[in-house]
This record gives structure tokens, C-alpha cells and sequence, in this order.
């Protein structure tokens, strides 16, 4: 499956960015953003988006549309053109769909036609128009939107909320139907980010602090410790500032001398233990009642101060975070960081068996 979406309204990079700005595997080289299942390409004059992750798409799709005022009124408003691919159904399921047939040949598993979809709050309403061809088991869509009429400032936002590529084409091809139950829980890591002078940096790696390679994909020394953990060193402008992102899997071998180090050599000052899951269904009930969280101003947040670590659950994204600092002060313990760590693994575990219940087998 893959999705291009282009948009000339360039404003909205910053608002793309910074939902981005999150993912722990995020990259950017000049007009270059690339994370796992969604490379865009953000130029002074559009932004062009390929996806190949339906909750990407989903996730991206709605900031994509903007509230435009019209007098004492409202209404959504977007350029947005997208062509997806994917595997699909055979024409004689597809047919069903679709609001208009401009060809069809069943012996050749050939179909042209048209499908609407409509998102609709008060009265203001958004369609999506997909011109679809479908041939070997394969279609490829058009889809454009129009908005009609106006409405206050909430339902026109609304409105937005619910636009949905995977409701227009999940009838049409498999891989945009709703994911398999079960939540993905990522690996605990703990970083710190410091930016240091070249001077810095060439009097720390000639040290030889650890093995070093060269990345040319990433354009980027990694080194592994000696003490354990890595740093990937980058430059972040021609003849500027070194960027090191320092990470370690896991605080149970490593020694606490190679904190100090880092933290003399480099200027580290703290370090962030964080532990991601992502489609983990929790209901409010389960989040105040049997997890102690605690609802938010915003509107979809949940979170949790458990002492030494803090969560955070979004029940729209259904991603939950728990996070910490370690400061790398003087009254910094290995001990510390290996209790907040444990605790973090702890709290997980405790969650997986509350969402349990709220998963189905495959």
C-alpha cells in the first residue's frame, strides 16, 4: 500500500513537524523528513507526502484541511490531491461500492468507477471523490475533496476529525481495513541529546572512547561504548555544532564511571528513559480506576505522576508513553536510574494486563 499526498499550503509544515517531532526514529536531511512508513518531502513551495502506514495516513490526512472564516462562520478548506495503490477485493466485490462504473470487464478483472464518501457535522459537510481504476489486482485512486456550506468554528472542526481515507477505501482493498487487534510495544531506551563544538567533538572521538564506524547512508560516526551504549555523532551544519545522540538499551551493565565521562567529555547534564506502546486500547474506566490517571485539559490526554516516572496516554492516538529525567549531577546513582528503569518496565507490564481484556484473538 502506498499513499502520495501533495499539498502547496506550506503553513502547515510546522504543525506536520511538530506532530513528528516525537517519533524516536525520526530523520532529517535538508527538505527530508523520514520516519518509518512516511517519507516528506517539505519545499518552500509544497509538501508531498508518501505513506505506506494506514495510521499515518489517518493520523496525517485531517491536519491537512484548514478552517477558513466566511463572515460569522466557518468552513474546512484544503488543496490536498492524493493518488494511493494498493492490493484490492475483485471488481465483482468492489461494485457494490462504487457510485458510478465507467467500465468493467470481469474476464480481465478490469474496472474504472467512481466512489464518494461524505463526513458530515451540523451542516457542514466534507466529500471525498476517489477515481479509481483497478486492473491485476491493483487499484489506484484519485482523490480529491470538496467542502459545502459553513458552520460554527466547532463543528467545522468537527467535521475534520472524522475525515477518514481508510472509511473511503477500506470496502475496496484489504490493507486499508482496521488493524489486527494488539497493542506494539516498543523497546525501553534511554538518550540524551547534547550539542558540542567540533573542538569538543574531535578531542572526545580521539579518545577512542569506544569502536567507531562511519554511516554514509546517515552521514554519521555511531561508536559503540566500551562501557556499553552508543553515540551517533552528526553535523548539523557545514562548519557548525556536532549533534550526539547518545542511547542505551538497557542501565543492568553498565557502570557509572562511563556517566561521569560523558558527562565531563560531552556536557551530558541528564538522561531520558523512554518506553512507547502504540494501539493499546484502554477505556477511561480502566485508565482512572485500575491505573490511576488522571483526565487532562486536552481533550484526548490522560496522564500519571507515579513518582519516579511519569505516563501519558492519548485515547485517540491510543499511545501511551511513560517517561523520566536523570540528572547527571552529583548526587547521581547508577542505583537511581536502574530503580526508575525497572519501575517503567513495571508499570507496562501492569497496563498489558488491564488492555488485555480489550483484545480479541487473531
Amino acid at each position: 500500500m502506498q499513499v502520495e499526498i501533495l499539498t502547496r499550503n506550506v503553513d502547515k509544515k510546522t504543525a506536520i513537524l511538530t506532530a513528528l517531532a516525537g517519533e524516536p526514529e525520526l530523520q532529517a536531511t535538508g527538505e527530508k523528513i523520514t520516519i518509518p512508513g512516511l517519507i516528506l518531502q517539505a519545499t518552500e513551495n509544497y509538501l508531498l507526502f508518501n505513506i505506506s502506514s494506514t495510521k499515518l495516513v489517518e493520523r496525517i490526512l485531517p491536519m491537512l484541511f484548514t478552517l477558513k472564516p466566511t463572515g460569522q462562520f466557518y468552513e474546512p478548506v484544503t488543496d490536498v490531491k492524493i493518488i494511493a495503490t494498493a492490493r484490492c477485493y475483485t471488481p465483482v466485490k468492489i461494485l457494490p461500492h462504487l457510485h458510478e462504473i465507467n467500465h468493467l470487464d470481469l474476464e480481465k478483472e478490469e474496472l474504472l468507477g467512481t466512489r464518494l464518501a461524505e463526513w458530515r457535522s451540523r451542516d457542514v459537510a466534507v466529500t471525498a471523490r476517489a477515481e479509481l481504476a483497478v486492473q491485476g489486482g491493483v487499484l489506484v485512486a484519485r482523490i480529491k475533496f470538496d467542502t459545502h456550506f459553513r458552520d460554527s468554528q466547532y463543528n467545522c472542526q468537527a467535521c475534520i476529525e472524522q475525515i477518514s481515507l481508510r472509511h473511503l477505501l477500506a470496502p475496496l482493498c484489504p490493507e486499508f481495513t482496521a488493524p489486527a487487534p494488539g497493542p506494539r510495544i516498543g523497546s525501553p531506551s534511554i538518550r540524551a541529546q547534547q550539542k558540542i563544538t567540533e573542538q569538543k567533538w574531535v578531542e572526545f572521538i580521539n579518545r577512542r572512547p569506544g569502536t567507531v564506524i562511519y554511516s554514509q547512508e546517515k552521514d554519521a560516526y555511531v561508536i559503540t561504548l566500551h562501557g556499553g551504549g552508543r553515540i551517533s555523532c552528526k553535523q548539523m551544519t557545514e562548519g557548525q555544532d556536532i549533534l550526539c545522540e547518545l542511547e542505551f538499551a538497557s542501565p543492568s551493565k553498565v557502570s557509572s564511571g562511563i556517566f561521569y565521562d560523558l558527562r565531563q567529555t560531552l556536557g551530558i547534564e541528564a538522561l531520558d528513559i523512554l518506553h512507547r506502546a502504540e494501539d493499546m486500547v484502554l477505556s477511561p474506566d480502566q485508565l482512572m480506576r485500575d491505573l490511576a490517571f488522571s483526565k487532562q485539559k486536552a481533550f484526548h490526554l490522560f496522564a500519571l505522576d507515579a513518582g519516579d516516572f511519569t505516563a501519558t496516554y492519548d485515547i485517540k492516538s491510543l499511545q501511551l508513553t511513560l517517561s523520566t529525567k536523570i540528572n547527571l549531577d552529583d548526587n547521581f546513582t547508577l542505583e537511581a536510574l536502574q530503580k526508575s528503569y525497572r519501575h517503567i518496565l513495571e508499570f507496562m507490564d501492569k497496563v498489558m494486563d488491564v488492555a488485555e481484556q480489550n483484545y480479541c484473538p487473531d
